[in-house]
């Protein structure tokens, strides 16, 4: 049977760059050591959407950069609430 990594973070590991627009890798700790497992199983990574991410433009995302991304659209205040209360107020 295959193995599969299915990571789930808080956020998938890109951003829009403010200077850019473009859709560029995001940096930091936990997405540099996923990024880097040296493995041959499959990868794919579930994580809230950039909030400037619409779900028009992901029907156009450069999917080749990024592979086997799986977004959660949630609203920004409902993502507020989670990220910025519960999340970090412990």
């Amino acid at each position: 049977m295959p193995h599969k990594w299915i990571i789930v973070t808080n956020r998938l590991p890109f951003q829009k760059s403010r200077l850019t627009g473009q859709f560029e890798p995001s940096t930091g700790g936990l997405v540099s050591a996923i990024t880097d497992i040296n493995s041959d199983e499959e990868k794919l990574w579930v994580g809230a959407a950039p909030q400037d991410l619409t779900k028009k433009e992901w029907k156009r995302f450069p999917l080749k950069k990024f592979r086997k991304l799986i977004p959660v659209f949630i609203e920004p205040e409902t993502y507020g609430r989670y990220y910025n209360g519960m999340s970090n107020d412990v």
